[in-house]
């Protein structure tokens, strides 16, 4: 993974080891201390609520019309997320991980009790190669939109799979 660099990274780097509340206009975000694990992801959106009321206020031509101003808006969220994303990501995996850890032990669990095929032979193949591929580029994708587009691409191979399977 490339390291976050940039004045925005320092700046997340720096809002999440501080541990203070920011104070919106109409919310307030929580401390760090309150939620330690979402930090960096409570400090972004303030972020970009800031940056994208400046941007609102300083060019009014962009609040002209809703799509513009959505389109104005999810340019900064872009723009914010984009250089942080790495940042984000390790706060996300860091949050998970204790449960990620307890799936993966229920599993190996299952797995030394009823052996590595589980019941039957029905679980030797339960879905597609593809299908599995699709899955697996997922984390590749930074966007909501190439992660969807990776979701569609897996249930359309799962739903031809599972097609064929009854078809034999």
């Amino acid at each position: 993974r490339a390291e976050a660099r940039g004045p925005l990274c320092e700046l997340m780097k720096d809002l999440g080891a501080e541990n203070q509340t920011t104070e919106g206009d109409d919310t307030s975000i929580p401390s760090p201390s309150a939620s330690p694990m979402r930090a960096r992801r409570q400090d972004a959106h303030a972020v970009i609520k800031y940056v994208t009321a400046s941007l609102l206020e300083v060019r009014p031509g962009f609040a002209s019309s809703p799509s513009i101003t959505e389109n104005t808006a999810t340019a900064v969220e872009a723009l914010v997320f984009g250089e942080i994303y790495d940042l984000v990501i390790e706060e996300i995996e860091a949050e998970f991980e204790a449960a990620e850890n307890e799936l993966l032990e229920k599993i190996a669990e299952f797995e030394r009790s009823h052996g590595p095929t589980g019941h039957s032979n029905q679980l030797k193949r339960p879905c597609s190669e593809e299908a599995l591929q699709a899955l697996h580029r997922l984390p590749e994708a930074h966007s909501a939109v190439d992660k969807l587009r990776y979701c569609v691409d897996f249930l359309e191979q799962i739903s031809e799979f599972f097609s064929k399977a009854s078809d034999e």
